[in-house]
């Protein structure tokens, strides 16, 4: 559970979503904040579950991107949170 993380827990899960973020910026403009076809959802929150779903439907032709996402579930089981 996300609510019993310690602050160097969370913010190891951060920098993870941040790599994340940064790819879209880098590679997919359109989908970043700011834009018409936004994945990300609210600007300075953290990525919701609906964010991760579109993130995990654009990453199927991204080898990049499903590998931050393995990276960031990896995490997750690592912390406990399911």
């Amino acid at each position: 559970m996300k609510d019993n993380l310690t602050y160097g827990q969370v913010m190891s899960l951060a920098k993870i979503e941040d790599k994340v973020i940064g790819h879209i910026k880098e590679k997919y403009p359109n989908n970043y904040y700011g834009n018409p076809n936004n994945i990300l959802g609210r600007y300075g929150h953290g990525l919701s579950k609906t964010s991760w779903k579109k993130v995990e439907k654009l990453a199927k032709f991204d080898t990049i991107l499903t590998c931050l996402i393995c990276e960031y579930k990896l995490k997750e089981l690592e912390l406990g949170i399911f």
